[in-house]
């Protein structure tokens, strides 16, 4: 007995020592491995890769993505196949394949791609994005192939969709499953019954262009937690959608419902739904019995009316109903006390409740393009208000008691009726944006100047003549907006705004600017078209931070010598004014891209003008008689417009131009072109129209060694 007992040990013993190496290489098989687990092979990859290296490379594979480009021929991507196929048939440990990107001509190797996936009992993640199929034929390989992947979890398929198939919706373990569309065709698609049978799913999404209708089976799906419908043609929802009671995402912008039905306010866990972009004129009572919806997005429909029991919605945090036919708001919105952003614009709303002011938690309302006159005063209580938006209104005035906002860091009123603004405006005190332009604003309180922390005032197309002294307080303000007003003078105040970079001033009847306005170090863009100037200060020459500078349309006679300490300036618009000189001094702007002195008097240039050597862009007229042989020296230019002048000769410097692409010489007295511009090897268009010069273009293509692609000799 003893014997046997030891013998029976012994046994055991050498069957736990095969054992022991067998659990050990099983765990390693399975642990994941640092390398060799994940590969993204590229077309260039496959095809240059022999199948037997191919196949080596990717046998031990556990996530695979084969990426395929549109530009390739047939015989690029069968070629690419031809090498996948064998190699992809000899890995049997692949848990995720992704195939995107490509399309497969060959009727022959279609079925041979899902075949080598049906050997596949590891595979639960498969993606295939932009397949065309040849017919019905090609997807119902696949559906053959996925079928034989019990284990299947996650499908994701983009193809040419002509119907779907019964079988293609019994995948037991299936959780996840995608089915999009790589091209739209007229004929209906139809999902199966079938489609019952996924008790597991939790998450679908069917983007198949067609679809018009869901089959009531859907209700089966009691596990879903996310549903996905988007462009689509659906009409209206099956009333079975009320049993998918754990849905947590309903996803149905870009259909064509008309109609909700009751039952969906059956989904009492769904916090969000977005249903963009469709034809529903009201929404049903029981919506008022999703008690946890978060988030409810209703852009772009046609609701005339909201019912009342929208406001039994209390864990509402977002409500969009952007582009709808809304002329008022139901008092029960008040009720929404979680509501931080409530998106109103494009409808055609008068007025606002009153019950607005409930809104405590509200961060940003918008509700431009309605028909608003005036404001509750129960907007004040929107003491966490960050954003309101009330551009092309017809608000005539402001309620005092905006000057509660003291969160509002964004106020946007253009195209109102504005005539003034309320003093208490002065208490928005972390305001970092006030747009007020289009109004019919003729003065600004003073108090505006308590308004420290403001970067950006914008305030153009007004009836303004004056800016107040206190304006000199916003010492934050980086932007200033006074384009289209009817101002006179510019207060000296305007000197302490030392952190502007940019002052818009066109268009108003500015004559003069304050020397102050040297004392704006950092200012980059200086805009002062179509005034009334009749010349500068010296000190603007201080600003040597400017980059730009737009001065057309003034009564300029002269610039100060001061101009050329204007070092970082790369653009100068000086046209339509009555320069009849340059000082020497603007040689100095080195930095200069883009000069502009057309319709002025100059009948010369400055010699310095040739030491802008980064020059690319130069416009000249109306009166020039001679250019200097320093223009030669602008190697950086591109275009050259002198047309309208009095030129009988182009200096030979002008060859030099090696970067020169267009020249404008028309409405000028030249007969003749030097032969240095054979030397242009980048011109594209030479304008000749108006002038005395009576070579053809033919003789002129020949003479530039046909370089020139336009030439214009008459209108």
């Amino acid at each position: 007995m003893k014997k046997f007992f030891i013998i029976i040990v012994l046994f055991f013993i050498g069957q736990l020592s095969t054992l022991i190496p067998s659990l050990a290489c099983e765990e390693l098989v399975n642990y994941p491995r640092d390398e060799n687990v994940t590969m993204d092979i590229s077309f260039q990859e496959l095809v240059q890769t022999d199948v037997i290296t191919l196949s080596d490379k990717i046998k031990d594979l556990r996530s695979l993505k084969v990426s395929l480009y549109m530009e390739y021929n047939k015989y690029d991507y069968n070629r690419a196949l031809l090498h996948l196929i064998p190699a992809l048939r000899q890995n049997r440990v692949l848990e995720t394949f992704t195939f995107s990107g490509g399309e497969v001509f060959s009727p022959a190797l279609t079925p041979r791609l899902w075949s080598a996936l049906s050997n596949k009992a590891a595979l639960t993640d498969l993606s295939l994005g932009n397949i065309i199929m040849v017919g019905d034929t090609g997807l119902e390989e696949l559906v053959k192939a996925v079928n034989q992947n019990i284990a299947l979890t996650h499908l994701s398929l983009r193809a040419d969709f002509r119907n779907i198939p019964e079988n293609f919706l019994s995948l037991p373990s299936l959780r996840t499953l995608t089915l999009s569309c790589s091209t739209m065709y007229t004929q209906s698609l139809t999902i199966p019954s079938s489609i019952r049978n996924l008790v597991k799913l939790e998450k679908l999404s069917l983007s198949l262009g067609n679809m018009k209708c869901l089959p009531e089976e859907i209700g089966n799906l009691t596990a879903l937690q996310e549903l996905v419908l988007n462009y689509n043609n659906l009409t209206m929802l099956p009333r079975g959608i009320g049993r998918l009671v754990n849905l947590q995402k309903l996803i149905l912008d870009h259909n064509k419902l008309e109609s909700l039905p009751e039952e969906i306010g059956s989904l009492t866990a769904l916090p969000e739904i977005d249903l963009t972009i469709n034809n529903l004129t009201m929404l049903p009572r029981g919506i008022g019995r999703l008690v946890n919806l978060q988030k409810l997005i209703l852009g772009l429909n046609k609701l005339e009316s909201l019912p009342e029991e929208i406001g039994s919605l209390t864990a509402l945090q977002e409500l969009y109903l952007t582009g709808n036919n809304l002329t008022m708001l139901p008092r029960g919105i008040g009720r929404l006390v979680n509501l931080q952003r409530l998106i109103l614009g494009l409808n055609k709303l008068e007025s606002l409740p009153e019950e607005i002011g409930s809104f405590t938690a509200l961060q940003e309302l918008v509700l431009n393009y309605n028909n608003l006159t005036m404001l509750p005063r129960g907007i004040g209580r929107l003491v966490n208000l960050q954003r309101l938006s009330l551009d092309y209104n017809k608000l005539e005035s402001l309620p005092e008691e905006i000057g509660s906002l003291t969160a509002l860091q964004e106020l946007v009123l253009n195209h109102n009726n504005l005539t003034m603004l309320p003093r208490g405006i002065s208490r928005l005190v972390n305001l970092q944006r006030l747009i007020l332009g289009l109004n019919k604003l003729e003065s600004l309180p003073e108090e505006i100047g308590s308004l420290t922390a403001l970067p950006e005032l914008v305030l153009n197309y007004n009836n303004l003549t004056m800016l107040p002294r206190g304006i000199s307080r916003l010492v934050n303000l980086q932007r200033l907006g006074f384009d289209h007003n009817k101002l006179e003078s510019l207060p000296e105040e305007i000197g302490s705004l030392t952190a502007l970079q940019g002052l818009y001033l066109t268009g108003n009847n500015l004559t003069m600017l304050p020397r102050g306005i040297g004392r704006l170090v950092n200012l980059q863009r200086l805009i002062l078209d179509h005034n009334k100037l009749e010349s500068l200060p010296e000190e603007i020459g201080s600003l040597t931070a400017l980059q730009e500078l737009y001065l057309t349309d003034n009564n300029l006679t002269m610039l100060p010598r001061g101009i050329g300490r204007l070092v970082n300036l790369q653009r100068l618009s000086l046209g339509l004014n009555k320069l009849e000189s340059l000082p020497e001094e603007i040689g100095s702007l080195t930095a200069l891209q883009e000069l502009v002195l057309n319709y002025n008097n100059l009948t010369m240039l400055p010699r310095g003008i040739g030491r802008l050597v980064n020059l690319q862009r130069l416009s000249l007229g109306l009166k020039l008689e001679s250019l200097p042989e320093e223009i030669g020296s602008l190697t950086a230019l591109q275009e050259l417009n002198l047309s309208g002048n009095n030129l009988t000769i182009l200096p030979r410097g002008i060859g030099n131009l090696t970067n020169l692409r267009f020249l404008f010489l028309s409405g000028n007295l030249i007969e003749r072109l030097p032969e240095s511009l054979s030397h242009l090897d980048r011109l594209e268009r030479i304008s000749l129209q108006h002038t005395t010069f009576n070579a053809s273009g033919d003789q002129i293509k020949n003479w530039l060694n046909t370089k020139v692609g336009t030439i214009n000799l008459t209108e």
